[in-house]
């Protein structure tokens, strides 16, 4: 068989209802975004009260992971990986889909390595559980006002300030931030 990587979402959290139409909104965002640099969607649905999707398995580390064990990157390899997370995005956004969690927790780094000399294969963006459409109100109203968008230490100025309008561009801050995480460790 194949392995599959599944997030479940269990009901009876406080907040269920909007949880899992976010939930079902990652799995068809998933579904439309067809990308080599995106985690692959495979299946989704809900079985005795637990939604789930699906994804592709990567055998590998995040970026997180990979620079806490390697310390920081040089500019070469810095630049293949967000090079690679560009590419998601530049696939994501025309689609109209803004992820608005880019962090190195969400970038894994995976496949065999070639050659020997290179740490990993590929880089796949993932976790598109906060992404919303650009031109979609029904996407803005699944985030809360009072709901922080992203994590802080990536997020954009106009995240902090809780602007549920926050557009492609804070996609792009946050990668920013990545790679100077990935260039000083």
């Amino acid at each position: 068989g194949t392995v599959v990587a599944v997030k479940i979402l269990k009901y009876g959290h406080a907040h269920a209802d909007l949880m899992h139409r976010r939930f079902r909104r990652e799995a068809r965002l998933l579904g439309e975004l067809q990308s080599p640099y995106v985690v692959r969607l495979l299946a989704m649905g809900d079985e005795s009260g637990i939604a789930y999707i699906a994804t592709e398995y990567i055998d590998g580390q995040n970026l997180s992971q990979f620079v806490r064990a390697r310390g920081s990157l040089s500019v070469e390899t810095s630049l293949r990986i967000i090079s690679d997370v560009a590419r998601a995005l530049a696939d994501a956004h025309p689609l109209g889909i803004i992820h608005r969690d880019i962090k190195p927790e969400n970038i894994l780094l995976g496949g065999p390595a070639t050659p020997p000399d290179q740490a990993f294969e590929f880089v796949k963006l993932a976790d598109f559980g906060l992404a919303r459409e650009i031109d979609q109100t029904n996407s803005m109203a699944l985030t809360r006002v009072q709901d922080f968008i992203g994590t802080p230490t990536y997020m954009a100025p106009e995240q902090w300030g809780r602007d549920p309008t926050a557009s492609a561009r804070a996609d792009v801050y946050s990668l920013g931030a990545t790679l100077y995480f990935a260039l000083t460790g």
